[in-house]
């Protein structure tokens, strides 16, 4: 008996140590999903997400290399590729975002096509 009770407060000690470690970290919480673009752009059809928390950044990545930086709090969003920059019109809500470009389906990331989806949210 003597023996499984040492085991046991060696595995104690290393679970301890193991969550202190941890506790020194950095948290997040990261929610990922994908859309098919509709093929229609501007401000009366804006794209939008749901999550389930409220998302301090959220990137959208297409295929072809573009990714769309959304972050709380901005009223605008920021696609790159490249060297090629474009802006868009952003509305956050409780647990959600809209997005629209008034210049194109690309800066919009709405073509036809599908999109990925990582949101990020601090713990």
């Amino acid at each position: 008996m003597s023996d499984f009770n040492s085991d046991n407060a060696k595995l104690d000690a290393a679970l301890k140590e193991h969550d202190d470690a941890l506790n020194t970290k950095g948290n997040c919480q990261i929610w990922t999903t994908s859309y098919i673009g509709t093929g229609e752009y501007g401000a009366d059809t804006p794209n939008s997400l749901t999550f389930p928390w409220n998302p301090d950044v959220v990137l959208i990545v297409s295929t072809t290399g573009r990714v769309l930086h959304l972050v709380q709090g901005c009223s605008s969003g920021l696609l790159i590729m490249g060297n090629y920059e474009q802006s868009s019109t952003v509305t956050w809500g409780d647990k959600s975002v809209s997005w629209y470009s008034t210049q194109d389906l690309f800066g919009q990331m709405n073509e036809t096509f599908k999109y990925y989806v990582l949101a990020f949210a601090l713990a």
